[in-house]
């Protein structure tokens, strides 16, 4: 995956909330999205710690849009968003604690050749297959 800018990924579900709340959450946070970077967003699934996520991946153009977006993830209770830099490095950023936890390169796969059961975490972007290593 090449690109010429940041992204994150970030999702509003909780596990602990059930299927209408969370529908809510992420209706809610597709406004807040949709009103803030327009175009620049595309929604994926994805899985973090074993639970599968409506979340969207946001092109952001410098830290202050990750700010903005860590702290609508912490309003939202979110433990953590990731983070892309423009050279494929992921990293997990926890809002409350504000630490940064650097977890491996960004590859991609067509979604066809991708075995979901050897990654615990992944995000599915239409039929392509996104994982850190």
């Amino acid at each position: 995956m090449k690109l010429n800018k940041m992204m994150v990924l970030v999702s509003a579900e909780c596990s602990d909330l059930c299927d209408s709340e969370n529908a809510d959450r992420t209706a809610e946070l597709r406004h807040w999205i949709g009103n803030s970077y327009r175009h620049r967003f595309s929604s994926a699934l994805g899985k973090y710690n074993g639970n599968t996520e409506n979340s969207f991946l946001i092109q952001v153009d410098d830290f202050r849009d990750i700010g903005y977006i860590a702290d609508k993830a912490s309003e939202m209770n979110q433990e953590s968003i990731l983070i892309l830099d423009a050279r494929d490095k992921a990293f997990l950023y926890y809002p409350a604690t504000k630490a940064l936890e650097p977890i491996g390169i960004m590859l991609s796969c067509p979604l066809s050749a991708f075995n979901a059961e050897h990654h615990k975490s992944y995000t599915i972007i239409g039929e392509t297959a996104y994982y850190t290593i």
